[in-house]
């Protein structure tokens, strides 16, 4: 999967399940409009296995359900990894 999704996308299709994401494009305030979501599951470990695997140079894994109003800021608080923060 390489789809390109706005949050609402996401919110939609992936309500109950974690997303690697990547790509963000973000607005002027840095709130981000849309990703391309390389995997999604309802195990979190199945999609850090699936990170590991593609070696995206930066992603996170989130849940969808949190997704709404997330900044880069936050993305850099939370998960945004780069290969040299996760080791991979």
């Amino acid at each position: 999967m390489d789809d390109v999704l706005t949050i609402t996308e996401i919110e939609a299709q992936f309500a109950s399940e974690w997303i690697l994401v990547a790509d963000p494009l973000i607005n002027e305030s840095l709130e981000v409009q849309s990703v391309k979501v390389y995997w999604h599951s309802k195990e979190r470990d199945e999609v850090y296995r699936k990170a590991v695997e593609l070696r995206p140079e930066r992603f996170a894994v989130e849940n969808a359900q949190r997704y709404r109003s997330r900044t880069m800021r936050d993305f850099y608080a939370d998960g945004y990894h780069g290969r040299a923060a996760t080791g991979l």
